[in-house]
């Protein structure tokens, strides 16, 4: 009842009751993930692992467990690596030209000088997304929500908007 597949004293979703004829006519256990809809009223979906298996010449057992929030952890996973993978991609793609255009101007010490910097501020940058990563990956430890604490969200919030802003050209 509380995952919505039986509503009243009905089995509330036809991919299931498949299942179950399947089983039935074959013995074979079923086992699926479903997308299902949430419920009769409002809108979204519910992802359940579902299985379904003879117990008897009269009854099958059907087991649903609720995966929505693994599959929708999973999806942000995902994402984040893409971010990551995208994030980093930059300075390291910055760091390889700009070496490539200190070695050809190895006799202008001005121009060296000035790609050297730049070098150095794509370094730190690069650097500090990789101190972020480690810190968001113990984020996810088991300790991290007993070492939380109170602060202020004004701090947070601007050192996020700091952070966000794009960086000025030099």
């Amino acid at each position: 009842y509380a995952l919505g597949v039986v509503r009243g004293d009905a089995l509330a979703h036809a991919a299931i009751r498949a299942m179950i004829d399947d089983v039935r006519r074959d013995g074979v256990i079923r086992d699926e993930e479903l997308e299902l809809p949430r419920g009769p009223v409002g809108r979204g979906t519910v992802m359940l692992q579902v299985r379904v298996a003879q117990v008897g010449p009269h009854h099958v057992l059907v087991l649903a467990e609720d995966r929505t929030e693994a599959r929708r952890v999973e999806a942000i996973r995902r994402d984040f690596v893409v971010n990551v993978s995208h994030e980093l991609k930059t300075p390291v793609g910055a760091l390889a030209l700009l070496a490539e255009t200190v070695q050809d101007a190895a006799d202008d010490p001005v121009a060296v000088r000035r790609f050297a910097a730049r070098m150095q501020s794509e370094a730190t940058r690069l650097s500090a997304l990789v101190q972020e990563n480690k810190q968001l990956s113990r984020l996810q430890g088991p300790r991290a929500l007993r070492e939380s604490r109170v602060g202020p969200l004004r701090g947070v919030r601007g050192g996020g908007v700091g952070r966000a802003r794009a960086a000025p050209e030099r």
